[in-house]
C-alpha cells in the first residue's frame, strides 16, 4: 500500500487555530518529521500532505494546514488555502490546543459536510480526559 496513488488514498485534513499542535500531531501520526514545528505562530503556510498507512484501515493522505485564526498579513490567503484543502477532504481532525472550543471551531463544525473528530491536543499542558499530547506521546 506504500505505493498507492493519492487518488485512492483517504484524505484526512488537520485544521484548527495557530499553535494548536497540528504540525506536531501530523508528525506523531506519521512517525516522522513531516511538518516544521515551532512556537512561532504561522510557521505552516500552505497545506502539507504526507502519505501514510493506517494499520487496519489502509492508505491515507494526512494534510497539515495553517491556523484558521492566522492574523498575519498573509493570514487570509493561508486560511483560504486551509479551507480549500478541507473542502476536498474525506475526513477532518479539528485540533484544539488549549482545551477550549471557540466560536471559530464551532463555525467550522457547523459547515462541515464530512465526518470529523475533535482532538484535544497538548494534554501535557491542558489535562483533560481523552486528550492527547503529540509532543510527549500521551
Amino acid at each position: 500500500m506504500e505505493q498507492a496513488p493519492k487518488s485512492i488514498r483517504y484524505s484526512i485534513t488537520l485544521v484548527g487555530r495557530t499553535n494548536a499542535g497540528k504540525s506536531s500531531l501530523i508528525n506523531a501520526l506519521c512517525e516522522q518529521d513531516v511538518s516544521i514545528v515551532s512556537e512561532l505562530p504561522g510557521t505552516t503556510t500552505d497545506p502539507i500532505g504526507k502519505a501514510c498507512e493506517l494499520i487496519g484501515f489502509g492508505p491515507v493522505m494526512f494534510y497539515d494546514t495553517a491556523g484558521l485564526d492566522d492574523a498575519s498579513t498573509l493570514g487570509e490567503k493561508r486560511r483560504s488555502a486551509a479551507l480549500c484543502r478541507l473542502n476536498v477532504s474525506d475526513f477532518a481532525l479539528i485540533v484544539i490546543g488549549d482545551g477550549q472550543i471557540t466560536g471559530m471551531e464551532k463555525d467550522i463544525i457547523e459547515k462541515l459536510d464530512i465526518p470529523f473528530l475533535v482532538v484535544y491536543n497538548k494534554a501535557d499542558l491542558f489535562p483533560r480526559e481523552g486528550a492527547v499530547s503529540a509532543l510527549t506521546g500521551l
